[in-house]
């Protein structure tokens, strides 16, 4: 069977999994990822070594296996979102705060540009977007070629238009943002050696960013926001609470130091609401000057 059917047969069947019990198995799932000592577990490991210090080894392996499990949830919820009715996946949505903040920005007609960092089930703000506006976003391809299609088409079932990273996405995305409309961009993808990039901290680490934020409300009047969805299956089923926020004004600053820092501000405080809610297996500081934190993994 090819890779592409396989996949999709695969996400129908998870999809009738109930979310506690896919939790469950997210979380033996982990659990071996760090009893093997895996080398998405080490890099988890790192990552909050590097942005949280001050934890003791055991609340730091604790909080790992706990990230993993969140992350390895996402293909749960990825099947929920590829095969539930679109009503059933509004209903997850129990709270949205500052809405009103968000349909202001859009009143004013300079275009919306909207941050969503890593965090949380950040895939399903599709579908909150796609039910009331129209949208463009970029997304990173997957590594099997294959796959690509697939994936675009389960992300526009909901609506927006999505675009690989690239030229033709940077030209669709400013297109948008100047028709006044909404745009959807992941502010904390590490960019290749050969692009562009601002050098910033994160947590006080450096790291680098990718300048697509800055060059944007450069070329643009748009406003910009930043949004989080954050999940909550603790005490009761899944549920969802959106968040859009203000960043410092200082984003709109043409200092490029200015700007990015506005930009990591407002997301390390999104990433302390909930650590590990935050997809700390991917290599946040690759590509940075100095020795690869990652040579081992």
């Amino acid at each position: 069977m090819p890779t592409a059917k396989l996949f999709i047969s695969f996400l129908k069947l998870i999809s009738k999994l109930e979310p506690r019990k896919a939790m469950s198995i997210a979380r033996t799932a982990s659990a071996f990822a760090a009893l093997l000592n895996t080398g998405m577990y080490q890099t988890t490991v790192k990552n909050l070594r590097f942005c949280f210090s001050e934890l003791q080894e055991k609340e730091l392996h604790r909080l790992a296996k706990e990230s993993l499990a969140n992350s390895f949830f996402l293909l749960f919820e990825y099947a929920y979102m590829s095969t539930w009715d679109k009503s059933n996946l509004l209903n997850l949505f129990y709270q949205v705060e500052g809405l009103d903040l968000f349909k202001d920005s859009l009143k004013r007609g300079k275009g919306v540009l909207i941050l969503v960092p890593h965090y949380g089930n950040f895939e399903i703000l599709e579908v909150f977007l796609g039910a009331h506006y129209s949208f463009v976003a970029l997304y990173n391809p997957p590594k099997v070629k294959s796959l690509d299609g697939v994936i675009s088409n389960i992300r526009q079932r909901h609506g927006g238009s999505m675009y690989p990273i690239g030229s033709a996405g940077l030209r669709a995305i400013i297109k948008e943002l100047r028709n006044g409309k909404i745009s959807v961009v992941l502010p904390d993808q590490v960019p290749n050696l050969n692009s562009g990039a601002i050098e910033a901290k994160f947590f006080g680490n450096k790291i680098r960013y990718m300048s697509l934020v800055y060059k944007l409300l450069g070329s643009t009047s748009s406003e910009v926001l930043i949004a989080s969805v954050t999940r909550r299956l603790e005490q009761t089923d899944l549920r969802y609470e959106i968040c859009f926020e203000k960043l410092s004004d200082l984003v709109y600053s043409q200092d490029k130091t200015e700007h990015i820092k506005a930009v990591t501000d407002a997301i390390e405080a999104i990433v302390l609401r909930s650590p590990k809610q935050y997809q700390w297996e991917y290599k946040i500081f690759k590509n940075r000057e100095g020795a690869d934190p990652y040579n081992d993994t």
